[in-house]
């Protein structure tokens, strides 16, 4: 009998062999011995793709990663014992597992699929160079997220950043929460606390930042201190088409009037377009609301609805709820804008430099001002019915609940409307603006919508430039229905009624809905 070709042999063999994977490993990594390692960089150096370094209860120096992991196969570190919970409330964000104490820095600079998880860090995590696909959650301490931008695109993507507590007590230096500037990254249901920075400096397209909690923010030291900041330089990629949604600021002090609900500056750079900017609560800032633009900026399609900005900082100017200044085809629908500008019969609670600025559904309320206000806010439609009610709040400061007498119930109004070129059936949808909505950016839920009275359905695509929609199912309609936003990105349902709610928080929604109730 002939012997089989060693060539063919060797094929034969491959084959075979290339369906065997190598089981992952859980080394345990304990300070005072008895693990397979005494340091967790010992474990890191001899982990691979789909690996644990399980630390147990101690004190340990970061570490440099040195390797990466790969898609389903992440290099993991984790606090043993540690739970990954997904409750909506920041308060059960940090560490539940063994107290886990990490020194100095951790540098992931390069390195892809790794997790960190649990800790106590007194350091910074380091995201330098086209770091991607990294999961840091439930950890606390001192963690500021350092970015350095090497070449123009050269960004840290698809990263997600949730349930960390990020105490910057005693940090002087203008630590910013997050600064981090890539596509796709998600930052969720953090808590950032006592720093003298911003609570988040983002640059990128289709990021997110939704259920965060940022509070006792304190300007001293002279940082113009910001909930989110875009202020992109030529060298560094701008915020664009992406998601602040559901997040609570409250109590940011001696900053000049510059604490700020969300700044977008472009300083040059290309235009930061389709930011969306909803479901915010924001209480108690030495400061204003939203501000889309300045001088020099390019800001266009900027969204600002359903949220409500109590800021307490009645300062006789202009736009103390929201500004749009070269900020194109801005909209601003359904905010609640609770003391916010002195009442005066020539200030508005919104200012823009554009013609092309939609607004309408809005409340204003200074306690004790019951005169009129000025353009734009006085020229909404809805402004004779709305303007000066007190919205007659349930639970305030802690949180903008309404009370089933508040005259914000039911009172809003639709995002869109179908537009007249629109088949009337079918899974594409044209509506007359569509840069509310968003398709399911960074692994998040696209939009639920309602389109007139009783069809809902999922978004699965947006073609912002033609206004199209793109159907999980076919639904039929006319053209003028309205289209209002019926879940959020978290599959939530924001609409209850046969209109929305002005303001952050819904009537019939449970406590949990926005990701921002009592903390």
């Amino acid at each position: 009998m002939k012997r089989m070709p060693s060539l063919i042999l060797l094929v034969i063999m491959s084959c075979f062999f290339g369906t065997i994977h190598a089981e992952a490993t859980t080394y345990t990594v304990k300070a005072g011995g008895g693990g397979d390692f005494t340091s967790i960089s010992a474990c890191a150096s001899s982990a691979v793709a789909g690996d644990t370094c399980t630390v147990f209860a101690g004190s340990y120096s970061g570490w440099t990663q040195s390797n990466s992991g790969t898609p389903g196969n992440p290099i993991t570190f984790q606090a043993n014992g540690t739970t990954l919970t997904t409750c909506a409330l920041t308060s059960c964000s940090g560490p539940n597992g063994d107290a886990v104490t990490i020194t100095s820095g951790i540098d992931v600079s390069g390195r892809q699929y790794i997790q960190i998880i649990g800790f106590s860090i007194q350091g910074t995590i380091s995201f330098n160079t086209s770091s991607n696909h990294n999961t840091v959650t439930h950890n606390h301490d001192t963690i500021t997220l350092a970015y350095q931008v090497d070449a123009v695109g050269n960004t840290d993507s698809d990263n997600v950043f949730s349930y960390n507590v990020v105490d910057l007590t005693g940090i002087v230096t203008n630590a910013t929460g997050f600064y981090f500037y890539g596509d796709r990254n998600r930052f969720e249901h953090n808590e950032i606390k006592n720093g003298e920075g911003d609570c988040h400096d983002l640059g990128g397209t289709n990021v997110i930042v939704r259920n965060e909690y940022c509070h006792d923010i304190n300007g001293a030291s002279g940082e113009h201190i910001d909930f989110v900041q875009e202020m992109g330089a030529g060298d560094t990629p701008v915020l664009t088409y992406s998601l602040i949604e559901g997040n609570v600021e409250q109590h940011c002090y001696n900053d000049g009037g510059n604490c700020h609900a969300v700044i977008i500056r472009t300083g040059g750079a290309p235009a930061a377009d389709t930011i969306i900017y909803r479901h915010n609560y924001m209480q108690n800032l030495d400061g204003s609301g939203g501000n889309f633009g300045g001088v020099g900026d390019n800001v266009p399609n900027a969204w600002f609805y359903n949220n409500t900005i109590a800021t307490e900082s009645t300062v006789s100017e202009n736009g103390s709820c929201a500004v749009w200044q070269n900020a194109s085809t801005g909209v601003s629908f359904n905010n609640i804008c609770y003391n916010v500008t002195a009442g005066n019969s020539n200030y508005s609670p919104f200012y823009s430099t554009t013609s092309d600025l939609a607004e309408n559904g809005n409340i204003s309320y200074t306690t004790g001002y019951s005169s009129s206000w000025g353009s734009p806010y006085s020229g909404e439609t809805t402004y004779s019915a709305l303007h000066n009610k007190n919205t007659v709040f349930a639970n305030y400061p802690t949180d903008g609940t309404l009370q089933p007498t508040s005259p914000a119930i039911g009172a809003g109004v639709a995002l869109t409307t179908v537009a007249a070129g629109d088949a009337g059936s079918g899974t594409s949808l044209i509506v007359h603006n569509a840069h509310g909505l968003q398709p399911g950016w960074a692994g998040t839920q696209g939009d639920w919508i309602r389109v007139g009275s009783t069809n809902t359905v999922q978004i699965t695509a947006i073609n912002y430039t033609t206004n199209t929609l793109t159907l999980a199912s076919s639904i039929s309609r006319s053209s003028g229905d309205p289209v209002y936003l019926y879940k959020n990105s978290n599959g939530q349902i924001v609409l209850f009624g046969s209109a929305p709610d002005i303001g952050a928080y819904q009537y019939f929604a449970p406590a949990t809905n926005l990701g921002a109730a009592a903390h």
